[in-house]
């Protein structure tokens, strides 16, 4: 059998089948006693995730052509100072069933910016999650800043510059 991997920008008939893998996710994250979405609902609503498909921001990964992740790559961000040509990653998932796709995923993002003539693809990820922090480093991704979020959570500032 010949097996596909794709990135794509969704469609609205897939936004549901993306929110159920954010919904699996932080029950996953939850149960391992890991803090990285604690107001989920509100940051993986059907309403937001509907706006960015509609802003054309938002991607589902596809193995075979099930949806096995998803994330938005967005043009601003309220943590980011400068207005730098960048496009900003958001509500990065991937599925619990299927593992060791993240590099992928971010390899097409990387696409993406360079089609779009971007210099940095950057994100915004809690300063406590160890493992995805190592994840963002290993992938190229380089510590610029931390702030603190408004609920008090200290936050990385990483971008990743395309070449």
């Amino acid at each position: 059998m010949n097996k596909t991997l794709k990135v794509e920008l969704s469609n609205k008939e897939e936004i549901l089948i993306a929110k159920e893998l954010y919904r699996i996710r932080a029950k996953w994250l939850k149960d391992k006693g890991i803090e990285q979405w604690r107001r989920s609902e509100q940051i993986h609503s059907v309403e937001y995730l509907m706006t960015q498909q509609e802003l054309n921001q938002f991607y589902v990964c596809k193995f075979n052509g099930v949806i096995i992740g998803a994330f938005s790559l967005q043009k601003e961000d309220i943590f980011w100072k400068d207005k730098e040509n960048s496009l900003y990653l958001h509500a990065f998932v991937s599925s619990v069933n299927y593992s060791g796709y993240g590099r992928f995923m971010i390899d097409e993002m990387k696409k993406i910016c360079k089609h779009k003539n971007k210099k940095y693809l950057r994100l915004d990820c809690r300063a406590d999650n160890e493992k995805l922090n190592e994840f963002y480093k290993n992938n190229g991704f380089y510590l610029v800043e931390q702030r603190v979020y408004s609920h008090g959570v200290v936050a990385n500032l990483r971008e990743l510059k395309i070449v």
